[in-house]
């Protein structure tokens, strides 16, 4: 678990210093979109099972089925941050296609509201 939360951080810090008009037929825009694809695959093909000792069964997801928190700079400066479970997702979130460049719609994210910020306040974020 703390290695995919340095793995996160590291992406995250990545994005963040990525400006958003950057070519999206980058060399790290194609990296990025295999380090999401690979953590939020849904596939169960290929995911063997153990029994346990206690007769419970473990699944080894292979580092499956992951949801990934991403960033960008807004064109006011400011930090924004979604959570994604597909490629698809992060691509509306970056508005490109990562793999090939193209243009898509941009996700837009919602500013936090002071509801949402005293929620998450008293979950220490």
């Amino acid at each position: 678990m703390t290695h995919l939360l340095r793995t996160c951080a590291a992406l995250t810090a990545a994005l963040l210093c990525a400006p958003l008009a950057s070519v999206a037929s980058d060399q790290g825009d194609r990296a990025m979109a295999e380090f999401i694809e690979a953590r939020t695959n849904r596939s169960d093909r290929g995911l063997n099972t153990s029994v346990l000792a206690n007769g419970g069964v473990a699944l080894d997801l292979q580092g499956r089925y992951q949801n990934l928190m991403l960033g960008r700079v807004a064109p006011d400066g400011a930090a924004e941050f979604s959570c994604v479970a597909s490629i698809a997702e992060a691509n509306q979130f970056f508005g490109r296609d990562l793999k090939s460049g193209a243009a898509t719609a941009a996700l837009v994210v919602s500013k936090r509201s002071e509801k949402a910020s005293a929620s998450a306040a008293l979950h220490g974020m």
